[in-house]
């Protein structure tokens, strides 16, 4: 296959004084294009050609997104500091594509579809910094955010005539928040500092279009930390907090990736947010001039889990006519979590040599999960979450040369996904970036890089009604290769 991916932006920023207040205005115009040309072949478990395919998608299709923000900050009184916030931004998301496949025997299909996304935000935030009660820096104020999905999506097939009839496609989504917030950072001696803060939000979501729903929110988020510092170069620190994650308004759009198989995500209008309680600890040790070394673990209980559930359509007799897959709420879980990492510097050891300036960094994160599986009642991880992912990296910054270079690894597990009929596997290979930069040219910095692009490999067993089933209908393998990027950048300043 080949592809192609292409991006112009420009943007600005203005930073001035007006009396006593700092103002800051930015904003930024992008453009992008794209797409993606795969030639593909069916074959049987002996290696003899069935068919052949064709995908064509266009996407992102000449979009524009604009953005723009602000902020003005000033002293209210001797002791109070206040800061208001502005941004909004919109834009288009669009893709086209089309899938055709000719087996052995069979008719001919096309498959095609159309989806036009138009998001936009608006965000006013005012918070209030004071600091008039002794060892204790006070902050409170509130955040109103208009949030907006217009999502619009088609769907054709000409296989033998067929009409495939899909979930609820063209949908407005929009939400209001206000969210009032109030945290105290209290340095209780030179070794504890405590932060306790909590956030109310008050939400109201709609959907109007081929999906109607109507809904408001009401949420409690409070925050502790704890941070002790038992000698300057080690420091504890402790967190409990309860957390809710926004929703992802194209979650209630229907859309369908053609490239494995016309999978049809499906919009779910019944979408709350997952709500999550973590207790989470961490080390940190310095050593040596610029070394450390620092674990993180966590461990959450989770209500309303986001996860991969069935979608069914019904007619007017309530019967099913269909199912898909999509996002939806699945119950309690659980999650855990682990990470590594640890910042060594070669000056120890390169130094006898003149070399100076060399460090490597390594970085491991581990993810455990468990929750009841929708379609088999059984225990399992979460869709997606790979369960370890590990960086390496090697940086050599060479003294009063202008020179920097460097070289990085990373590699994950692979992550799966559970579908109502159907298990996936995905796993990617080794991606590793290469680069080396030059910061005293005269335009500014020149930096060239190389990244590839890890393989990527697919495996999806296709079950007989669903996964509970047991029963196996078809294995569908796939690997894609691409060339590695190599990019020039020239930055600097005037």
């Amino acid at each position: 296959g080949k592809g192609g991916y292409e991006e112009a932006a420009v943007g600005g920023a203005i930073k001035t004084r007006i009396g006593g207040a700092k103002i800051n205005l930015n904003g930024r115009v992008k453009w992008n294009d794209g797409f993606d040309h795969r030639l593909g072949e069916y074959s049987d478990g002996a290696g003899v050609k069935t068919g052949d395919e064709v995908l064509l998608r266009g996407g992102p299709i000449t979009d524009l997104n604009y953005e723009i923000g602000g902020d003005v900050e000033f002293a209210t009184a001797p002791k109070l500091n206040t800061k208001i916030i502005g941004l909004y931004r919109t834009g288009n998301d669009s893709n086209d594509s089309s899938i055709e496949a000719a087996r052995f025997a069979q008719p001919v299909t096309l498959f095609e579809t159309r989806s036009r996304l138009k998001p936009s935000e608006a965000v006013g935030r005012i918070q209030n910094d004071w600091r008039g009660i002794g060892r204790h820096a006070i902050q409170f104020g509130g955040e109103v955010a208009y949030n907006r999905l217009d999502a619009r999506f088609s769907a054709a097939s000409t296989s033998a005539g067929t009409v495939t009839n899909f979930p609820p496609s063209d949908v407005l989504v929009e939400e209001t928040r206000v969210e009032p917030f109030l945290t105290d950072v209290w340095t209780v001696s030179p070794k504890w500092k405590i932060e306790a803060g909590v956030v109310a939000e008050f939400s109201k979501l709609t959907l109007s279009g081929d999906s109607t729903a109507a809904r408001s929110f009401k949420f409690i988020k409070p925050r502790a930390i704890a941070t002790w510092t038992l000698t300057p170069k080690t420091t504890l620190e402790f967190r409990a907090e309860r957390q809710v994650s926004q929703l992802d308004f194209g979650e209630f759009a229907t859309s369908i990736d053609v490239a494995v198989g016309n999978q049809v995500d499906a919009g779910n209008a019944d979408l709350v947010p997952e709500k999550v309680t973590a207790l989470s600890a961490l080390i940190r040790h310095k050593f040596l001039e610029r070394g450390s070394i620092q674990f993180r673990g966590s461990y959450e209980f989770v209500s309303d889990t986001q996860d991969l559930v069935p979608i069914t359509i019904r007619d007017a007799g309530g019967n099913i006519t269909d199912r898909f897959d999509g996002t939806g709420n699945i119950g309690n879980s659980k999650r855990w979590n682990g990470e590594l990492e640890v910042t060594l510097p070669l000056d120890w050891l390169t130094k006898p040599a003149g070399i100076t300036g060399m460090e490597v960094k390594y970085t491991g994160h581990y993810h455990g999960s468990s929750l009841t599986d929708p379609v088999t009642g059984l225990r399992r991880r979460r869709s997606y979450e790979p369960l370890w992912h590990q960086e390496w990296e090697l940086r050599h910054d060479i003294a009063n040369s202008g020179f920097v270079y460097g070289i990085s690894a990373n590699v994950q597990e692979a992550n799966n996904a559970y579908f109502f009929n159907e298990f996936r596997r995905q796993k990617e290979g080794v991606r590793t970036r290469a680069f080396i930069e030059y910061k005293k040219f005269k335009l500014g910095t020149l930096r060239l890089q190389y990244i590839s692009i890890p393989d990527f490999a697919r495996d999806r067993f296709i079950y007989t009604d669903t996964r509970a089933s047991g029963t196996l209908s078809q294995i569908v393998n796939r690997k894609r290769y691409l060339d590695p990027l190599i990019q020039l950048t020239l930055s600097g300043k005037f």
